[in-house]
């Protein structure tokens, strides 16, 4: 539990860094070349199985102050005006409005479409150097959270397939995914917390607290099931 919640986190920073790292450093491109990049988009063809039919290009809606919960165990539903969300959204615009920085502006945005509104996703697969966000997250995945745990773990292999009922599930293929949906999920968060930011040059380094996904509540909801030991 303890180490996917670190990987997730990881995936998180990663994301962000990639693209503040690509977008301070790179000059932006004509609209020639960026059509030239929309016509080569990157796709697996050799995928099989359910990852074929995994949907790279969904997003998360920005967050609605007024939520309904379903309790899992009796199916009972209740309303919750979510006001510390709103609060901190309100505290975060008040912050950007008072930075006069374009360069803060703009990797701002970044960050602000992984955990306000996803509808500007793009931005972030632009700026990391991605053409869609199957490439961004293989990305991820590959550049930068595989040689990390080849580093941690000696006997760690991404060729390692796992097998359930029947069906092989590779591990290059569903670690991207994994942090894809968890990505995703970054989007209910509706703000996070600026603390800090420092202007060097073409660099930009931003401090903030946001929430994280617990990644606990998959183990939790696999115990629902009859045969939730087959799960582990």
């Amino acid at each position: 539990m303890k180490k996917s919640f670190r990987l997730c986190c990881l995936a998180c920073v990663t994301t962000l860094a990639l693209a503040l790292g690509a977008c301070s450093s790179k000059p932006s491109t004509s609209s020639t070349n960026n059509s030239n990049n929309q016509a080569s988009t990157y796709h697996k063809k050799d995928v099989t199985g359910p990852a074929a039919s995994f949907d790279w290009n969904a997003k998360v809606a920005p967050t609605n102050y007024e939520r309904t919960f379903v309790e899992t165990n009796s199916g009972s539903q209740f309303n919750k005006t979510l006001d510390r969300t709103k609060e901190a959204a309100e505290n975060l615009e008040k912050k950007k409005k008072e930075i006069s920085d374009p360069k803060v502006q703009t990797a701002l945005k970044l960050v602000d479409a992984v955990f306000v509104n996803q509808e500007n996703l793009d931005l972030v697969v632009k700026a990391a150097g991605a053409s869609n966000q199957e490439e961004l997250f293989d990305k991820i995945w590959n550049e930068a959270i595989v040689p990390e745990l080849s580093k941690r773990y000696p006997n760690f292999s991404n060729d390692t397939v796992f097998e359930y009922k029947g069906e092989k599930y590779p591990l290059k293929i569903y670690a991207p995914m994994f942090f894809k949906v968890n990505t995703n999920a970054l989007g209910k968060a509706g703000a996070y917390t600026l603390e800090d930011y420092k202007v060097e040059n073409d660099m930009i380094y931003l401090k903030f607290m946001s929430p994280s996904v617990d990644t606990y509540q998959y183990e939790v909801k696999a115990t629902y099931h009859n045969n939730f030991q087959d799960f582990f």
